[in-house]
């Protein structure tokens, strides 16, 4: 799984729209919609639904988003642990 999927993910889940999350990571719409189809096809469950005139997380989007949440930060904590062991990167 990708880890740049997962960040477009939470960063939908806090932006509340495709829109605010293409604009943030400077790319189209588009592109987002494609990682966002990219992770439900990994996943094999839907994670957005449509809702009015735009789309919401689905309970499994939410799920997904607490635990993406958690293994970014995990990530981060395990890279600068690194970064702060090795003295001659």
């Amino acid at each position: 799984m990708r880890l740049e999927l997962l960040e477009t993910l939470v960063l939908y889940s806090r932006l509340g729209t495709m829109d605010a999350v293409a604009r943030q990571c400077g790319c189209t719409t588009a592109a987002v919609v494609k990682r966002i189809q990219l992770l439900e096809e990994e996943v094999g469950y839907r994670l957005t639904q449509r809702a009015g005139r735009g789309s919401e997380l689905t309970p499994a989007g939410w799920h997904l988003v607490e635990r993406s949440t958690q293994i970014l930060g995990l990530v981060d904590k395990t890279v600068s642990e690194i970064r702060d062991s090795v003295d001659d990167p």
